[in-house]
């Protein structure tokens, strides 16, 4: 870390440096529908929530010094405070969408609850520091925390014993039917616990995945016979939308979203083959070098650089190649979550994948 970077990050002035970066931040978020970790503040006082922001890009800053410090001792050397200030807000951005990409269905729907639980009405929503957020259906003065208790879990919250909600699984990442999920599930804790308490929304998204398959299921146009001649069999292994009337046929699963086989070795191919296509040479050693965990220093000896800043700069540029290939084919705010972002892992490693194998990648709307 340079001296001059090193000074900046640690005077009392740094924050109020980075309130326009936070700004920039929660703008461009909006824009890309990613859902920051203060989002919850939003519908609350602005200042507040900015200063949230900011205190997050001062960590994230922190953090990733080593790799940041020397551009940004840059800007402050030539006082550009709003070149620092969209730099930050770029690197930050970038951390957030690689943090997303590599999100589990499960933390994406726990971070998609978090926003809509912390906006909904009559609820009461108390988000801790560094504990997580907890949520009830009730407002009684000094509601406890639900115990963490090892005996008191298995006694109490066996969730496959709770009763199931009847929302179909194609509703579940609407924002009415996960308020509505809420409160079955607190009602269903009143049934079983028979007590009041503050719930982490981390157990309710539990309760969720235990009820319904969050991970898509891959819809393949013909069966398939095993080595035995027996159909193999691709459906959940758990029913979801009340198993008890179902009458043991197989008519939940038209309610899955699902990822047709096509989709994937056709449609994602062509738009992983076009996206590759606008990366450089030293864009694609990057990407594949970051796949395999190098570190900025070896990544930089790669494209035969002396410093890291290369790096980043290469980063960003094809990470913006790649969103702009991406937006042409992903719908934003898809009220199929899960399945848009199984779609973007499959088409980052198709990306990767091409970038290893191909020295050329010719766009395939090129004939």
């Amino acid at each position: 870390m340079t001296d001059k970077f090193s000074t900046w990050l640690n005077k009392p002035e740094c924050f109020t440096d980075l309130l326009p970066c936070a700004r920039l931040v929660i703008r461009r978020a909006e824009q890309l529908g990613i859902t920051l970790d203060d989002s919850y503040m939003q519908a609350g006082d602005s200042g507040e929530y900015q200063a949230a922001v900011a205190s997050n890009l001062w960590q994230f800053i922190k953090e990733e010094s080593e790799s940041i410090a020397q551009k940004a001792t840059k800007y402050l050397v030539e006082l550009d405070y709003k070149g620092l200030a969209t730099f930050i807000s770029r690197e930050f951005i970038d951390s957030c969408i690689d943090q997303r990409r590599n999100d589990s269905p499960f933390h994406a729907y726990y971070r998609h609850m978090r926003s809509v639980l912390s906006e909904a009405k009559d609820i009461n929503y108390k988000p801790m520091p560094r504990t997580g957020s907890y949520f009830a259906w009730s407002h009684k003065p000094d509601l406890a925390f639900l115990p963490d208790d090892n005996n008191f879990r298995i006694k109490n919250l066996n969730f496959k014993e709770w009763t199931s909600s009847t929302i179909s699984f194609s509703e579940i990442h609407k924002k009415t039917a996960m308020i509505q999920l809420s409160h079955h599930y607190w009602d269903e804790s009143l049934r079983v616990i028979l007590d009041d308490y503050l719930h982490p929304i981390r157990e309710l998204v539990t309760f969720v995945t235990v009820k319904y398959p969050l991970i898509p299921s891959v819809e393949y146009e013909s069966d398939t016979a095993d080595d035995d001649g027996e159909e193999s069999q691709r459906t959940p292994r758990d029913t979801f939308v009340n198993p008890d009337s179902s009458g043991g046929d197989d008519s939940w699963m038209r309610q899955l979203p699902v990822l047709g086989q096509s989709i994937i070795e056709t449609d994602l191919e062509r738009i992983a083959q076009d996206a590759v296509a606008k990366l450089t040479s030293k864009e694609r050693i990057v990407l594949c070098s970051l796949e395999a965990s190098l570190t900025p220093e070896e990544i930089a000896a790669n494209l035969g650089k002396k410093g890291v800043s290369s790096v980043s700069n290469y980063k960003a540029d094809a990470i913006k190649k790649l969103h702009k290939e991406w937006v042409r084919w992903s719908l934003p705010d898809s009220e199929y979550y899960s399945v848009a972002e199984d779609e973007l892992r499959i088409f980052y490693k198709k990306v990767i994948s091409i970038c290893k194998e191909a020295i050329d990648c010719r766009d395939s709307r090129e004939g």
